[in-house]
């Protein structure tokens, strides 16, 4: 993949995560029960409920972007919240501040 290709990628699946749907998707079926947290791979994070719904109060759409394009779920999937945050000019507010409220709710309890 060039770097044109793997560039204009990433811009998609940053739009999808800011404007994308908050639709349920098949990723929920294989239920997790590891403490969620934002180091923890993004494809471990669809398998967690309350991980699910905190990143889709936060990055509406990320959960559809990942299930109806495989390849990026294998580009994406092994990167953790943190990890992407490193570069949040791909993601409009995506920063420190809002990685912050996502490690916080992730240790919230859910019951």
């Amino acid at each position: 993949m060039n770097h044109y290709c793997l560039q204009l990628r990433v811009w998609s699946f940053a739009a999808v995560l800011v404007f994308g749907s908050t639709a349920p998707t098949a990723l929920a079926a294989a239920e997790s029960s590891a403490t969620p947290t934002i180091d923890t791979p993004l494809v471990e994070l669809l398998k967690n409920a309350q991980a699910r719904s905190v990143l889709n109060k936060h990055l509406p759409g990320l959960l559809k972007a990942l299930e109806e394009d495989l390849e990026m779920l294998r580009f994406m999937g092994a990167s953790s919240l943190r990890e992407l945050a490193i570069d949040d000019a791909h993601v409009a507010g995506f920063d420190e501040d809002m990685l912050e409220a996502i490690r916080l709710e992730l240790q919230l309890d859910p019951q």
